[in-house]
């Protein structure tokens, strides 16, 4: 374990022991003191922004964008808020004003909000929903409440099957310490679990790091200048997917789409869990959205996947678009470039646009 997570349990334990051996009450009342500096501190860190503490973040950084986004575009409790949650593929494949001003061409009332990032697992997605927010004002958040929101989720093979992937990658980083809240603790431990149990036992050597890294949080270690680590990225070219183009062979674990029963996979659900509770009282209702990224494995991940969802869930499958994408539209095996971006997204906006009925749904009262 790093020493450095030690600094704020030191600092704590100093103030108790300097109160004890003043002789104000002995031991016991310094470790009661202790304690409660202890709590007040984390309910105090808790109360503000990560990105204040962590500035290297680009991940929490991007939410301060699309909450601006917004704002500057207005927003009234009539419309319909699309939040498309998802890693680089989303942010390289999807762009969002594009999106939203297709859909308001077509006369649909429709907000989009991307929270996406390169490389980001599902864990770190949970944490730019809950810093976006956030960042919410009061008006805002009032109107966001009474506006239908319906919430698209990405399905892609690679984050579903190594929940959490990158994580160790960029340990002690800005990134990695920013998304390992203590809200995300028990989720992230439920998935090394689930993981480590039923597919892979090496991923049970996760538990450790994970927890560490959440006491880095807690206690806004990096707030230190000597202890301030930079954000690291996963590829050479910023895609922040560095195994993406080929995800059949991450773990050699190809076989486990074989058999539809375990999609989702058993370690998806924790951090299904922990969305749904970031999203709780905000969002009206979700679906899916699949990339068309061109890896082989994917066409079969998606109608798979899609398979193990209730009949009456939405899933938007980016493999249907691939007709449309020629070589020249891709920037690499996992992500579009410009070019292609511009061709989905007009794709996208169509394919929401004939499930509108579905996503708007009935308005609130």
């Amino acid at each position: 374990m790093d020493w450095l997570v030690a600094v704020p349990v030191l600092a704590y334990a100093a103030v108790s022991l300097v109160r004890a051996r003043a002789g104000r009450g002995g031991i016991w009342p310094a470790v009661a003191l202790w304690g409660v500096l202890a709590i007040a501190a984390t309910v105090l860190f808790a109360r503000l922004p990560a990105l204040a503490f962590y500035p290297g973040n680009d991940a929490l950084r991007r939410m301060v964008g699309e909450s601006s986004r917004l704002r500057a575009n207005g927003l009234k409790k009539t419309d319909v808020i699309l939040l498309i949650e998802g890693s680089s593929a989303v942010t390289a494949d999807v762009k969002p004003a594009e999106l939203e001003r297709r859909l308001r061409e077509r006369g649909l009332p429709a907000r989009v909000v991307q929270i996406s990032s390169g490389g980001s697992n599902h864990f770190e997605r949970v944490a730019m929903l809950r810093e976006f927010l956030r960042t919410l004002n009061s008006d805002e958040a009032k109107v966001f409440r009474k506006a239908r929101v319906f919430l698209l989720a990405e399905v892609l093979y690679v984050y579903d099957f190594l929940p959490l992937h990158g994580f160790a990658e960029n340990a002690f980083s800005a990134r990695s310490v920013g998304y390992a809240t203590p809200r995300n603790f028990l989720p992230m431990l439920r998935a090394i679990w689930a993981k480590g149990s039923r597919d892979d036992p090496a991923a049970l050597a996760l538990a450790p790091l994970v927890t560490e890294h959440v006491l880095f949080h807690a206690f806004r270690v990096g707030t230190f200048p000597l202890v301030a680590v930079p954000v690291q990225t996963y590829s050479a070219n910023g895609t922040g997917d560095r195994d993406a183009s080929a995800p059949a062979n991450r773990g050699g674990k190809r076989r486990a789409l074989s058999d539809s029963t375990q999609l989702p996979y058993p370690w998806w659900h924790a951090s299904r869990e922990a969305l749904e509770d970031a999203v709780d009282g905000w969002v009206d209702a979700a679906g899916y959205l699949a990339p068309p990224a061109r890896a082989d494995l994917e066409p079969l991940y998606q109608a798979k996947f899609a398979a193990a969802l209730p009949a009456d869930t939405l899933q938007i499958s980016g493999v249907e678009a691939r007709p449309l994408l020629g070589p020249e539209q891709w920037r690499d095996a996992a992500h579009l470039n410009a070019r292609g971006a511009d061709t989905f997204t007009a794709w996208l906006a169509a394919r929401i646009a004939a499930d509108w009925p579905r996503i708007s749904g009935e308005p609130k009262k």
